[in-house]
């Protein structure tokens, strides 16, 4: 009985040791992750930062863009689907990671975070859109359907689902190609492409929602034979300055 009920003191001590443990390592490793995280976001602000003074730079440059164009711009086209049309806003780079807000110091510094990619995102889609549409009235689709396709450089592991994705959303209504966002007027899909020049960056595309079957078999269909959904950014400004 005595050394039954020793044994049974020993499990207990070590399971309640190895409880310790593992409470302490997942605290270390909770820690751990949240300072990848800021430091995440900390590069993302630094490239929008970065973005705006190169953007001031090219102001000064002999090329014929628009005075709000951002860096790095978006790109937008236009495609035809067996007479409908569908538009493109292509965007350097992965689409940013979205963080929810908690506690007041965190609240302000996702604030900042997610302020500061909304206004990217805006600047640069609709200074894109206007690009593209010129002296043009551009009436909104009454159902639309919006893809996005995120290019990847590699195979990684990457989700989808905790992206800004309502950024890009709402930027397509505030340049006025969407009635609106509820489900009554926009159907959304995504999916992820390994990107054939392995470079990170997205697509979006949208079009009537009766157009949905023939814009994906259009994009697949090209992707398949080669097509690159993306310019750079310096071929964008070069092409800018060669076309004066």
């Amino acid at each position: 009985m005595h050394m039954f009920g020793y044994k049974c003191i020993t499990y207990a001590s070590l399971s309640s040791k190895l409880l310790m443990h593992n409470c302490e390592r997942r605290v270390y490793m909770s820690e751990s992750l949240e300072q990848l995280l800021a430091a995440y976001r900390h590069a993302v602000m630094m490239q929008i930062h970065l973005g705006k003074a190169i953007a001031e730079e090219l102001k000064m440059m002999d090329i014929d863009l628009p005075i709000d164009t951002p860096y790095p711009p978006c790109l937008v086209t236009r495609h035809d689907l067996e007479g409908e049309v569908a538009y493109q806003f292509s965007y350097d780079g992965m689409l940013p990671l979205y963080f929810d807000r908690g506690g007041f110091t965190r609240e302000r510094v996702m604030k900042e975070y997610q302020d500061a990619v909304r206004d990217y995102y805006f600047r640069a889609t609709y200074e894109g859109f206007r690009a593209m549409a010129g002296h043009e009235t551009i009436k909104p689709f009454g159902r639309a359907f919006v893809y996005v396709a995120h290019f990847f450089k590699d195979l990684g592991i990457r989700d989808l689902d905790n992206r800004n994705r309502s950024t890009l959303i709402n930027a397509l209504r505030n340049v006025g190609i969407l009635c609106g966002d509820e489900w009554q007027r926009m159907t959304y899909m995504e999916k992820g492409f390994l990107d054939i020049k392995k470079q990170n960056h997205v697509s979006m595309f949208v079009t009537e929602e009766k157009n949905a079957l023939k814009l994906i078999q259009f994009v697949e269909y090209k992707y398949k034979n080669g097509r690159l959904y993306r310019i750079t950014s310096d071929e964008f400004f070069k092409n800018a300055k060669d076309s004066k």
